[in-house]
């Protein structure tokens, strides 16, 4: 059943930095644009070369396997948040250090291809997901790493994240 088009997440539906995220989706279909962001998500992983997997632009900085790396755990955990408070479980949260994950995650540079189906694999879960919950379960709020965050501003964050990444892809890993 498709869910009703809806405004945009109010501010005290998600934490400040997740603004960055936010801006990167101006549509207020939630529901169309994640469906859209299959295809979309796709066709941005096609352009990363594997050749490129351990390729970083500057020696600190992650590399293009890292970035992914990053993505399917951030959307993991994101479609996690949308889960648990949808389904009204009040307990908070916790956070998570990104930096760590990164350095906790195996290396697999060559592996691209599994990296790239996982996001494919997770973005599509996430899809039906969100298919399941009511317009209700959209506008329920939960804690998640110690601040407000509704369902629907969860489903922004998790297109939004990509969007800002892939972004970083192109004008520093892939130019």
């Amino acid at each position: 059943m498709p869910l009703p088009s809806m405004d945009r997440p109010g501010r005290d539906e998600y934490a400040e930095f997740y603004e960055t995220y936010l801006k990167q989706v101006p549509e207020l279909a939630l529901l169309e644009v994640l469906q859209g962001s299959e295809l979309q998500l796709r066709v941005d992983l096609e352009q990363i070369p594997a050749e490129l997997a351990a390729h970083r632009y500057l020696p600190e900085k992650w590399s293009v396997w890292d970035v992914l790396r990053h993505c399917a755990d951030t959307e993991r955990i994101f479609g996690l948040r949308a889960l648990w408070v949808a389904r009204g479980d009040e307990q908070p949260i916790p956070g998570f250090d990104e930096n760590l994950y990164a350095r906790s995650a195996a290396r697999h540079p060559t592996e691209m291809v599994a990296i790239k189906e996982e996001l494919l694999i997770l973005r599509r879960s996430h899809v039906l997901l969100f298919e399941s919950f009511t317009a209700h379960d959209l506008l329920r709020m939960g804690t998640a790493n110690g601040s407000p965050v509704s369902v629907r501003a969860l489903g922004y964050m998790i297109i939004g994240h990509w969007r800002h990444h892939m972004a970083v892809l192109r004008k520093r890993y892939l130019s």
